[in-house]
């Protein structure tokens, strides 16, 4: 696995540098500044499979240069992974917003950082054995598809829109940090498969971003983090004690959708359902899985027009 780690002290470097030596991971560049992370990924014959960014540096800092990363096609597919003290926690919340996958804290901890460096060797070690059963299969498939319909596709073009790990990852900074409850919502698009058969790669992720944009638009307000976790569904993390009408969002965000109606030439409109909201005032590692799913299994449940449901006509 190619590895770039960016941070501006050298120290630093060499140290976190003999952590990834130990952990079997020798095919590292160090660099000191996001220039000289940018110039390196720009040069590379091939792309790094995972940039480790320090959030606090000079000129630019570890957020600007992460959504530099995801705007760089050369590294737009890398794991991002940012290095950051537990008091950054703000710079935590802006880190994954502009992008990253997951962070480790300094001073480092032994057994949390090889933990993490296992985490990311597995997710590596998914993509080579993904990408072999690609190149093995046709290129595209009889419905235009390269992408299986349950994939958590990345939609990175939605702001505060996360990859669906990275807000798994997202929600374990919250239960090691906070400590309080925090609120999930779950949504769903009724007819997804219908518009994935309809569709190529390229058109299904138009129409989802489309849903994710007036999602995360109507909930604006609430300052809310939300991931596409595969087959047309969404989940969203609210600030503790949010409360919101699941029937009045659902009809806010079908009302707005239906302005794309004439948008769609294959002749397919979304219709979005809003489960009820989810907690958990024990919030844990171990309960994260089951939050995100109780959410997005109160969104399945809901498939069925609301009572005084109607569709917006132009």
């Amino acid at each position: 696995m190619k590895i770039l780690a960016v941070d501006d002290d050298p120290i630093f470097l060499e140290m976190f540098n003999g952590i990834l030596m130990q952990n079997g991971l020798s095919e590292t560049t160090l660099v000191e500044s996001g220039a000289a992370a940018l110039q390196a990924i720009n040069q590379a014959s091939t792309p790094f499979d995972c940039i480790f960014v320090d959030i606090q540096m000079p000129e630019m800092n570890g957020i600007q240069l992460c959504a530099t990363l995801r705007e760089t096609a050369a590294s737009r597919d890398a794991q991002i992974v940012m290095v950051t003290r537990m008091s950054e926690r703000a710079s935590v919340d802006d880190a994954f917003l502009a992008g990253a996958d997951d962070y480790i804290t300094k001073p480092l901890d032994f057994l949390e950082t090889r933990a993490r460096l296992g985490t990311i060797k597995t997710i590596h070690e998914e993509r080579q054995r993904n990408a072999i059963l690609m190149y093995r299969a046709e290129s595209v498939t009889v419905s235009g598809h390269t992408q299986d319909f349950e994939e958590p596709i990345r939609l990175s073009e939605v702001q505060a829109l996360l990859s669906f790990p990275a807000l798994q990852n997202y929600l374990g900074t919250l239960g090691r940090i906070e400590k309080w409850s925090t609120v999930c919502m779950g949504f769903v698009v009724e007819n997804a498969a219908n518009i994935y058969v309809r569709t190529n790669d390229e058109q299904f992720a138009d129409i989802l971003a489309d849903v994710a944009d007036t999602i995360c638009d109507i909930l604006k307000r609430h300052k809310i983090v939300a991931a596409y976790a595969g087959q047309g569904e969404f989940v969203c993390v609210l600030p503790s004690k949010t409360t919101i009408d699941p029937d009045e969002i659902e009809l806010q965000i079908n009302d707005a959708l239906s302005e794309y109606q004439d948008c769609y030439s294959y002749g397919t409109l979304p219709v979005v359902r809003a489960g009820d909201a989810v907690t958990n005032s024990v919030f844990s590692r171990k309960a994260i899985n089951d939050l995100v799913a109780a959410a997005l299994a109160n969104a399945q449940a809901r498939r069925t027009p609301r009572e005084g449901y109607r569709r917006k006509v132009a």
